[in-house]
């Protein structure tokens, strides 16, 4: 039967999708709900940062080094962290943490945060558990995401008082005349139609007739003064540095080169410390099974991206260089054929894959 046979009832899982309970996935907004027209901007200027996150790690790839007759198990773990290596930086950004499941046939889960039992420290205490904690939630119980929230708040502010500027022109409208009653009730009714039915909105009216003499006074509230664009931007760079990516990553108005040099940053420092946070995990998994391997045995290499990767040269000199040595103590009288071969095999190996 093929993988799309069309009796197959259950769709095919290329990855997963989040366990976490959504209120405590997406944070603030069930937490303080915003006032009517209030639009939360800084959902907007978040993904930002993370998309340059999610789009750094999946150019990050786990393998093993193992070829042996037990490399099956290596190659599971790689697997599994391949690909759902974003929602395990997904935790660690919302939850301060990377917890995996793992039974003995060798079957690896995130499990849903409303699953996990935490002692009064906040460690994890579930068996058959890896975890792996952040700096933050070891010294003070939080997230990323949880720190970041007043910041988004700014850019909520900023951008809804923005939009609300437009509307109004910046400028708050006084009308005056003799005839015009000043009993609750109307200054009330007056507002509400002010605000809803005229304006400068495409289903706004954008003047009134009245048989009264009128006079409409304004008082300008110099919006461009406030410098609402720049706030937002210097804000959302805020954002970027708290997530470690860099500004001319995102924003650009600078030269390519500068553009390049922060591409080269970013994979080097900050991708490459989820990275290595991966490679723990997936290297504990591997001393939890119950395969007697080396830790060495998963590694991981950034593929896909301009003066990171690694070219078929550079692995062959790193071989070469290596074999060179080989040859050295083989003439010297020592035993390492079997060390040739596998490093023959490797090169191979290596050639397919790069």
């Amino acid at each position: 039967m093929g993988l799309f046979d069309r009796k197959r009832k259950n769709a095919v899982q290329i990855n997963e999708t989040s366990r976490q309970p959504v209120p405590f996935s997406i944070g603030w907004d069930m937490l303080n709900p915003k006032k009517r027209g209030f639009k939360p901007f800084g959902e907007i200027y978040l993904n930002m940062c993370l998309n340059q996150l999610y789009s750094g790690i999946s150019n990050v790839t786990f393998f093993t080094t193992e070829k042996g007759k037990e490399n099956y198990v290596p190659k599971a773990i790689c697997d599994f962290v391949d690909r759902n290596s974003t929602l395990l930086m997904n935790n660690l950004i919302y939850n301060g943490f990377i917890a995996v499941r793992y039974d003995k046939d060798y079957n690896y889960d995130i499990p849903s945060y409303n699953t996990l039992r935490f002692d009064q420290f906040g460690t994890v205490l579930n068996r058959n558990m890896v975890v792996i904690y952040s700096p933050l939630y070891q010294t003070k119980r939080k997230s990323l995401m949880m720190l970041v929230r007043p910041q988004l708040e700014l850019i909520d502010t900023l951008a809804n008082n923005l939009i609300s500027s437009c509307g109004t022109m910046g400028v708050l409208p006084i009308i005056s005349g003799n005839s015009i009653p000043a009993n609750p009730k109307f200054k009330e009714d007056l507002a509400e139609a002010m605000s809803k039915e005229y304006g400068w909105g495409d289903d706004q009216m954008k003047y009134f007739l009245s048989q009264q003499e009128l006079k409409v006074d304004k008082i300008d509230l110099q919006i461009k003064d406030l410098e609402l664009r720049d706030n937002i931007e210097s804000a959302f760079k805020v954002l970027l540095n708290y997530f470690e990516v860099p500004i001319d990553l995102v924003i650009g108005n600078s030269t390519y080169a500068n553009v390049s040099s922060a591409r080269t940053y970013f994979y080097e420092s900050t991708i490459r410390k989820y990275a290595e946070t991966l490679l723990r995990v997936s290297r504990a998994l591997l001393t939890a099974s119950p395969v007697f391997l080396p830790q060495s045995a998963i590694t991981y290499r950034i593929e896909n991206v301009a003066g990171i990767d690694k070219t078929i040269s550079d692995v062959c000199e790193q071989r070469v260089a290596y074999i060179d040595a080989l040859v050295k103590l083989k003439e010297a009288g020592v035993d390492v054929s079997d060390e040739l071969d596998r490093v023959y095999a490797d090169l191979k190996e290596d050639y397919k894959r790069v």
